[in-house]
């Protein structure tokens, strides 16, 4: 009779991924087998090898949820409410996969293994979104003459630099919030329309 199992993939992977956040990808599978509390073989005997443990529990999921929105353009709300939204849902996306990603680059794991699932990495998927969503807003006329692509980029490029230097320091200046809000203002004033067309303000 088949002995049932007594943890879960779920929960295995659970103790895994805070152990590789909060030690790095140094930390031994024996540690990590401690605190869940069950012995190394099982680790192996489910997920192969550390590689593929740290890989099972940190890689960022292939499609960030955040970006399905910005396909369809943005909607009838004024554009700076929006933007502000979604700074708000791509700094959540971000302050999740920075840290993760670090360590599995810290552990020599290829960006390409990260996102193996994925026809895109998670990034450029969401940067690709957004510059869609720009061209829409673009073509309503509800933003100045810009490049979307570049827009998008410059944008999410902000977005993501706070994730990663409050992974490498404690002070970096500005509230999240604050930031955020500081952040869309400067965009908008940027690509706002011109006082004669219409205005999204």
């Amino acid at each position: 009779m088949v002995r049932p199992r007594q943890i879960s993939d779920e929960a295995i992977l659970d103790g895994a991924r805070e152990c590789f956040l909060e030690h790095g990808p140094g930390v031994s599978t024996v540690a990590i087998a401690q605190r869940l509390g069950v012995s190394q073989g099982v680790l192996f005997q489910r997920f192969g090898t550390k590689n593929e443990l740290m890989l099972a529990a940190l890689a960022p999921l292939e499609r960030p949820g955040w970006t399905s929105q910005l396909e369809s353009g943005p909607d009838s709300r004024a554009l700076p409410v929006q933007l502000r939204e979604i700074a708000a849902q791509a700094t959540d996306f971000f302050e999740e996969i920075v840290p993760k990603v670090a360590v599995l680059r810290g552990a020599g794991i290829e960006p390409k293994s990260v996102f193996r699932d994925s026809d895109l990495p998670a990034p450029v998927l969401a940067q690709r979104r957004l510059a869609s969503w720009m061209r829409h807003a673009l073509a309503q006329r509800r933003v100045r003459p810009c490049d979307p692509d570049a827009v998008a980029l410059m944008f999410l490029g902000s977005l993501q630099i706070r994730p990663f230097l409050a992974h490498v320091a404690r002070d970096i200046g500005p509230e999240r919030e604050t930031y955020l809000d500081h952040l869309v203002e400067n965009l908008w004033r940027m690509i706002a329309p011109d006082s004669k067309d219409p205005t999204d303000a």
